[in-house]
């Protein structure tokens, strides 16, 4: 299994707002001023497979001024583990699964959004 780290580090001004949509709070805006990406490489191979998205793209997830996020206890006992809904450089809505391991943002799965899920992102712009 080889861990990835993207060359991708993003710089920019953190701005946000809390969203409750559906009794579900979410967190509108950007992450941090500096984002590192790692990721495993077999995983992110089966994830382009199965859903036709790359980590690369889902990376660019991040830098959305009107993404969402949102905390997903359900996926993971062991590691705090996040879901993004954001627009991709390809103009893609992407809805992005991650954990945060030290100073990196570790990339789990990504998949274009359902018509629901895009509906709430357009929503919150």
């Amino acid at each position: 299994m080889t861990n990835h780290r993207a060359d991708t580090q993003i710089n920019y001004l953190q701005l946000s707002l809390t969203l409750v949509y559906n009794n579900e709070c979410w967190r509108v805006g950007t992450k941090a001023p500096q984002l590192n990406f790692e990721w495993d490489d077999e995983k992110a191979k089966a994830n382009l497979k199965k859903h036709g998205v790359s980590f690369d793209e889902a990376t660019t997830v991040f830098i959305d001024p009107f993404s969402m996020t949102n905390y997903d206890p359900d996926h993971s006992v062991d590691e705090q583990r996040y879901i993004d809904i954001g627009n991709s450089d390809d103009g893609h809505v992407l809805v992005v699964a991650y954990t945060e391991r030290g100073a990196n943002i570790r990339l789990i799965s990504c998949r274009k959004a359902t018509p629901s899920e895009r509906k709430l992102y357009e929503k919150s712009k």
